[in-house]
């Protein structure tokens, strides 16, 4: 993921897809941050594509 926007509501994808994040997606946004790998699962209804679930499945470690 390359993005988030500040209310959590769309994320950017690595291909620069932006996709919404639903107010009833299984999404936990609080763990989600720009240059997290994620697995996503997303419904396309023609240009709009909706999350239905995101979980993070690599942090990006900083260096202390």
């Amino acid at each position: 993921m390359t993005d988030v926007n500040r209310t959590g509501s769309q994320i950017v994808i690595e291909d620069q897809d932006r996709i919404t994040v639903s107010p009833t997606a299984q999404v936990a946004m609080v763990d989600v941050r720009p240059g997290e790998m994620v697995e996503a699962r997303y419904t396309q209804a023609g240009e709009e594509k909706t999350v239905l679930s995101l979980r993070v499945i690599a942090h990006e470690v900083q260096a202390p």
